[in-house]
């Protein structure tokens, strides 16, 4: 795999993109806060807004990192973030036999 990082993928109705702090409002008030969504994340409820801005600056600062991808989905119309998607484990250092 010739990793290239998180770029940004467009279809007709979502823009799949790169994390910016302006997405902690609406990733905390859309499913961080969720007790059904969390059950299968990696991290536990949020109780504030800076316990998710908190998450996101981790992700950002690792977008440096070619093998990193983590994105944020978007709605189009609306500009409503409604999930994300992250492939873990890409790197070679990460790859079992």
């Amino acid at each position: 795999m010739n990793d290239q990082g998180t770029k940004t993928i467009e279809t007709e109705r979502l823009i799949i993109r790169k994390f910016t702090m302006d997405d902690a409002e609406g990733m905390y008030n859309n499913w961080t806060t969720d007790p059904e969504t969390c059950k299968r994340l990696s991290w536990d409820v949020h109780k504030s807004v800076d316990e998710t801005k908190e998450l996101i600056s981790k992700w950002i600062a690792n977008y440096e990192k070619p093998y990193y991808y983590n994105w944020i989905v978007e709605l189009k119309e609306t500009k409503e973030v409604i999930g994300n998607i992250n492939v873990a484990n890409c790197h070679p250092q990460y790859k079992t036999a």
